[in-house]
């Protein structure tokens, strides 16, 4: 066996072996066997359906069962299946199985350069942050019988779940994290860390469902198909961490219902779980480890090894300063530095420091308090006041920017009192330039903020909201495609930073993620006008990533609230943007009730700004339905609105949908016109998202007219800038389509590499619709390599699929393939009549280029059958149609014609 390549396909031919020998039943029927072998032997059952068991028995694209569990139930299905045929299947031999398994999922080798532009398949840049563990704390000392639990039980091969309670300061979060960096190399799957923020101030505890999105997006889901269920988003996390050795660290739970459902699929994970409480009902298997306060010994350690200069006093003077820490890592590490800070002290006024402080609380953890006033009261007067502004902040974490905002000052002073604090380990850096708080500390801070006088602290909290709506507001309008009419006026008093293209919009709202939706949660009851303005800053961001549902009830709510303050004008936007997401979401009656309503308001408000959004939408939403004609009116108001107030924005958005519209109406050359003008608006913008989605259309239908230098020109354009901004649906469709064209130029091979990869990207991202186009081109291309075999398994893969997703374009296009597979194999009878299916479909969804495909389809039969007559028929039907549509198969056609007109 030379390599993952081929005992990926020994291992599908094994498969395909036992499936013909049980007579080929119905792919459900087999799933349903699998998922009872699995359920009887205790493993996860869930998303093994027909589909995933027709990828295992796909000839053109085989995928490798992604655990061994799998592979075994879905073998032992099939040998049931056998039985009942009173056959004989082949003796069950597990290490061969498994040997043959472990070498099909190892990673293939990236090959040569796949296709033009002198860029492999393979090649992206690095993802944004999908597996990130904080930083290991350099000074960490002790729990040496702790560490030496978890890292036994990781070496016996099978590890479970690690619970660490134990009280505030104790140090859990630090021993996960640290444990977690020492395990890492043995987790090639992924490492996570996930806070789910039971007791961080101001914030409610992680909602399960939330942080099963967070870490199905970690994994490579695209956040707008996560399932919308709790249920559904815990199964699908089960199945896509199944095949990997995942290391999952879990801070701060609250209880083990939040927990439960984050457990990953695959018991060969470790899962490290801290919280402050004891997790009794997670699974059995969990080794439960309680925390208690540091040794003596470590925690004298751990303070001579923050600060050195102690060592030349009595070690007992040390141990009466620890212990008056209450031998807590946090308020020890606190100490040390306040310590080292004042080069006169000796431990004996460090010491008295701490008493006169202790007098005067009556706190439960007085110690620790203790030591956080010792180490306030050390910090400069403008240090406390900035840390005490911090303390505001309604998010986890802070930029310099909106730290600037908060405490009133310049960016560079901000950086530069942020820094001392780290210094002083009152925060803790969670990524570069990125700041946040240990829980004890933010709420020590927040209950010295009360200090503050309520004027002061209404209008830093208002400041800030201001500069993240605001900013916000600039951010959407690059990632947008319309542009919004009377946005609310801010004044701004503070240096924000600088976003003037879509990706260094996109990089900043992506960033600021979380604290836009703690700010929008927190306006959401008191400041109902803040919320709506906050909803509509973060449409762009929601619009690109999701999850749709979650921007749904955003919208829905935004829309109510605009409504009740009597706001018009918010609330015709916030039903554009509602429409917009019911469109994206399928749901088209909804998306043209509320654009309705929008269009109403708009022209009572006399907004032809308004009105030209509303319309965009109206006319997608009906060529959405397969209404071309009717798309046509709206579409074409639109770009003239926007024409007349010069915004360029929607300018190109309208002519980007003219022409879609026109290359569905099978007018190609008007569509090229349309779309280059489209793409000129946008090049101009510097409108990333813009510019690649013209360009995915644009090659797209250069293909489809047979001008594939100019399709492959825009496709290969395309891509980079899909990955620049971590589209990778959007990047799955330019492959999809670059497969097409290398195809048609020759270059197999490339096509192969183009279309392997796009079908991975749609399945990482639960596209499957992008898993069906994809699967349709690699049926045609096996199909022309000379396996119509393999092209009919894949196929009808692909026909499953768009079957299932209501794709009616897309079944006309696999049923013309598959008939051509039937046509080579011999089987004319089965060829023509899924030429006629396609037929039937072509001429309901009126697709003139799916109609010419079925009638050369039909007259390529008539002539393997010998009529040549019929098949001359056939093939001049086929010519007038691709004619007039314009596209390159009409040469091909007339080719044809004159060779059997010459016979």
């Amino acid at each position: 066996m030379s390599g993952p390549g081929s005992a990926k396909r020994e291992l599908r031919d094994r498969f395909a072996e036992l499936y013909q020998a049980a007579g080929k039943p119905l792919y459900a029927t087999v799933a349903r066997h699998t998922r009872f072998n699995l359920e009887e032997a205790g493993a996860p059952a869930a998303n093994i359906d027909k589909q995933r068991v027709s990828s295992w028995l796909s000839a053109a694209n085989p995928m490798t069962p992604d655990t061994f569990a799998k592979l075994r139930a879905f073998v032992a299905a099939l040998t049931e299946l056998i039985g009942k045929r009173q056959a004989t299947a082949p003796a069950w031999n597990e290490q061969d199985w498994r040997a043959l398994w472990e070498q099909a999922r190892r990673r293939q080798p990236a090959g040569p350069g796949a296709y033009p532009g002198r860029r492999r398949t393979g090649d992206r840049p690095p993802e944004r942050a999908r597996w990130v563990l904080p930083p290991d704390t350099l000074a960490f000392t002790g729990r040496t019988a702790e560490l030496d639990q978890i890292i036994a039980a990781a070496t016996g091969g099978v590890v479970s779940i690690h619970a660490i309670d134990g009280m505030p300061g104790v140090g859990k979060t630090a021993l996960a994290v640290h444990a977690a960096h020492l395990l890492a190399d043995r987790f090639p799957g992924g490492r996570i860390f996930l806070d789910l923020h039971a007791h961080t101030p101001g914030q409610q505890p992680a909602d399960p469902a939330d942080a099963l999105a967070t870490l199905l997006t970690a994994d490579g889901v695209d956040p707008r198909y996560v399932p919308e269920s709790l249920d559904g988003r815990a199964a699908l996390w089960r199945d896509r961490s199944a095949a990997k050795r995942i290391l999952l660290v879990i801070d701060n739970a609250a209880g083990s219902d939040q927990v439960n459902p984050l457990l990953p699929g695959n018991p060969e994970c470790a899962v490290l779980v801290t919280s402050r409480r004891r997790l009794g009902d997670l699974p059995g298997r969990t080794r439960h480890l309680a925390l208690g306060l540091l040794p003596l010994e470590q925690a004298r350690t751990m303070f001579l090894h923050q600060a050195p200069r102690a060592g030349t006093e009595p070690l007992a003077a040390v141990d009466e300063v620890v212990t008056l820490a209450g031998r807590l890592p946090l308020a020890v590490s606190l100490l040390a530095k306040v310590y080292t800070a004042h080069a006169t002290w000796t431990l004996t006024d460090l010491r008295a420091e701490i008493n006169a402080r202790l007098l005067t609380l009556t706190a439960e953890h007085a110690t620790v308090a203790a030591a956080f006033d010792l180490s306030y009261d050390t910090l400069p007067a403008g240090r406390q006041d900035f840390l005490l502004h911090l303390a505001l902040h309604p998010g986890i974490d802070v930029d310099p920017y909106a730290a600037a905002v908060l405490a009133g000052c310049t960016p560079d002073e901000a950086v530069d009192q942020l820094d001392a604090l780290h210094r002083e380990n009152l925060l803790i850096e969670v990524g570069y330039r990125r700041y946040g708080l240990h829980d004890l500390i933010r709420s020590y801070a927040k209950a010295r903020s009360r200090d503050l006088p309520e004027r002061e602290r209404r209008d830093t909290r208002d400041r800030l909201l201001d500069y993240y709506q605001h900013t916000a507001t600039v951010a959407g309008g690059y990632l947008l495609p319309y542009t919004r009419p009377q946005p609310p006026a801010i004044t701004v008093t503070w240096a924000g930073p600088e976003l003037t293209d879509s990706v260094q919009a996109l990089s900043w709202a992506r960033a600021e993620r979380a604290n836009l939706l703690a700010a929008l949660a927190g306006a959401r009851g008191d400041d109902p006008a803040r919320f709506v303005g906050l909803t509509a800053g973060l449409t762009g961001l929601l619009r690109m990533d999701g999850p749709w549902a979650d921007a749904l009830a955003m919208h829905q709510a935004a829309a109510t609230v605009a409504r009740d303050r009597d706001d018009p004008w918010a609330q015709a936007y916030a039903l554009v943007c509602l429409a917009d997401t019911q469109r994206l979401r399928s749901d088209y009656d909804s998306a043209v009730e509320a654009l309705q309503r929008a269009l109403d308001l708009y022209r009572r408000l006399g907004s032809r700004g308004g009105e030209a959004n509303a319309l965009l939408q109206l006319g997608m939403v009906r060529y959405s339905v397969g209404d071309h004609p009717s798309a046509v009116p709206p579409l074409q108001d639109a770009l003239d609105r926007c024409a007349e107030l010069d915004d360029r924005r929607g300018e190109a958005n309208a002519l980007l949908q003219l022409g879609i519209v026109r290359y569905m109406g099978s007018d190609l050359s008007g569509a090229v016109d349309l779309l280059n003008r489209s793409l000129r608006r946008s090049r101009e913008l510097n409108d990333l998202p813009g510019t690649s989605s013209v360009l995915t259309v644009l090659g797209y239908v250069h293909r489809i007219r047979g001008d594939y230098p100019a399709a492959e020109a825009a496709l290969t354009e395309a891509l980079p800038q899909c990955r620049e901004l971590g589209d990778r649906l959007r990047e799955s469709s330019a492959l999809n389509h670059l497969g097409a064209v290398l195809h048609r130029t020759g270059d197999r091979a490339g096509a192969a590499d183009a279309l392997a990869l796009a079908v991975e990207r749609s399945r990482e991202v639960g596209s499957r619709l992008g898993v069906a186009t994809g699967l349709v081109f690699l049926g045609t291309l096996r199909r022309e390599n000379g396996d119509p075999t393999a092209a009919i398994e894949t196929l009808t893969e692909a026909i499953d699929l768009v079957r299932d997703l209501g794709v009616r374009g897309g079944e006309a296009e696999a049923l013309n393939e598959l008939g051509a597979a039937y046509r080579d194999l011999g089987e004319l009878d089965r060829a023509a009549e899924h030429h006629r299916l396609a037929l039937g479909l072509a001429q309901e969804i009126d697709s003139a280029i799916d109609e010419a495909q079925s009638y050369a389809g039909l007259g390529r039969t008539e002539l393997a059958a010998d009529r040549p007559a019929a098949a001359a028929e056939h093939l001049r039907t086929a010519l007038a149609l691709f004619t007039k549509v314009g596209t390159g198969e009409a040469a091909d056609v007339a080719a044809e014609l004159e060779r059997l007109e010459s016979r």
